[in-house]
């Protein structure tokens, strides 16, 4: 660059100089040709509190433009659900912009945890509770809770949390259906590091920074707050 080889515009360049792929460069006054990538966006987070019934409503709306409850578009990319709940349940919803990471999450290798509030129609005897913890057999294959603790109420307005590391929502009332006991409402509070909190039915909230690196580091990825390899992934805080 000292002796004038390369150019930037038809000037000398110096030490420096950044390009934005758009100018002229040459060297010993031929050009050359900038490689472009593609421009890096961070990636966007929400947890939101969707209310039983929420995500059917959501797919009625599509033919009703204005009419969605759905959260407002990132700026960047689309919103992936991590997780879906069914119609009949509420709670927690995880949304991110990075598919990598709601796959990972969402992959049973990963044995990311999900904690519900069960509303239980009567309490569960010992010899119920000790056959969740041990595992039962349903029609997709074993399944088992990883714990259950009791979170009060009496009579048909019983509440437990139970934590599972496989499957869902539905394979939860599955294994209490097959203890015979009844479900009549299930919240999802936390899915792995991130917590429902004080989120109000249908509020929600971007994610902390803590909350994210937590997530990517649960799955082995670097987060963009890990600078040093262009794999990083962050917030969009």
């Amino acid at each position: 660059m000292i002796e004038g080889r390369i150019t930037i515009d038809g000037r000398a360049a110096k030490p420096g100089d950044q390009l934005n792929g758009k100018e002229r460069v040459c060297v010993n006054g031929r050009p050359v040709k900038l490689a472009r990538g593609r421009p890096h966006h961070q990636h966007s987070f929400l947890v939101c509190y969707q209310q039983a019934g929420d995500a059917s409503k959501r797919d009625d709306a599509k033919s009703r433009p204005g009419k969605s409850d759905a959260p407002a578009p990132p700026k960047h990319g689309r919103w992936i659900s991590v997780g879906a709940l069914d119609a009949n349940s509420s709670g927690l919803l995880l949304l991110t912009t990075d598919g990598e990471l709601a796959h990972r999450l969402m992959h049973p290798r990963s044995q990311t945890e999900r904690e519900y509030a069960v509303r239980l129609l009567g309490h569960p005897t010992g010899a119920q509770l000790e056959q969740l913890l041990a595992g039962i057999e349903l029609e997709d294959g074993p399944a088992k809770v990883v714990s259950i603790d009791p979170a009060g109420g009496t009579g048909s307005n019983v509440w437990y949390h139970v934590v599972l590391r496989d499957g869902g929502n539905r394979e939860l009332r599955g294994l209490f259906d097959a203890i015979g006991l009844a479900v009549s409402r299930v919240i999802r509070v936390r899915y792995g590091a991130v917590k429902l909190g004080e989120l109000r039915r249908g509020e929600s909230r971007p994610l902390s920074r803590a909350e994210v690196d937590a997530l990517y580091k649960s799955v082995r990825l670097r987060s963009e707050s890990d600078q040093g390899s262009p794999k990083g992934r962050g917030s969009n805080e």
